[in-house]
């Protein structure tokens, strides 16, 4: 149980302690006391417990590093899920970015559109509106000439039934010339 050394050594130590308490170097008080129990305890420990001990610190050495793994690896998983949540962002803002040069030039050919449509709408509306006055003015160039043509014919058939004696014979006389002229 205790080797050659150990067993040396235990009895020097108590012949030593016996030699200073039979000298009254050592006094025994509770602080005294206290050490003592403090030194056989570790004496006690780290002989018969040494392996255990060991075996405790070992166990607890791996938990700790077995822990301090683990959090590498989540802390690892946790930054790969970070730079790809910033490649997403990243693709996310070139797809806004692409989305919005898109957009522009919709937006302006859009407007070219609505330009050239508004204006082909307008000479449309301007064409129909100048063939609807057209008809108009047609018709009322008609009207107008027979109205310039009732009046003419009714002025003329006023002077004529107010000029009648005068105007009878020589319309008469040119008549008759006209119709010689015709036989000739």
């Amino acid at each position: 149980m205790f080797g050659r050394e150990n067993g040396i050594l235990l009895t020097v130590g108590t012949l030593g302690f016996l030699v200073l308490s039979s000298k009254q170097i050592l006094l025994y008080n509770e602080e005294l006391l206290v050490a003592l129990s403090f030194f056989a305890f570790v004496v006690f420990c780290s002989h018969y417990l040494t392996e255990s001990i060991a075996e405790s610190f070992q166990a607890r050495s791996d938990a700790v590093q077995a822990e301090v793994e683990q959090s590498l690896c989540l802390r690892e998983e946790g930054l790969r899920a970070v730079v790809e949540e910033h490649r997403h962002h990243l693709g996310l803002h070139t797809a806004l970015h692409h989305m919005s040069v898109f957009a522009c030039e919709e937006v302006k050919a859009l407007g070219s559109l609505r330009e050239n449509t508004v204006r082909s709408v307008f000479s449309h509306h301007v064409h129909q509106k100048l063939k609807s006055l057209g008809g108009m003015t047609s018709r009322f160039q008609d009207n107008v000439q027979q109205t310039v043509v009732t009046g003419f014919k009714a002025a003329v058939l006023e002077e004529f039934s107010r000029g009648k004696k005068v105007l009878q014979p020589k319309l008469l006389e040119q008549a008759l010339n006209t119709l010689t002229q015709k036989t000739k």
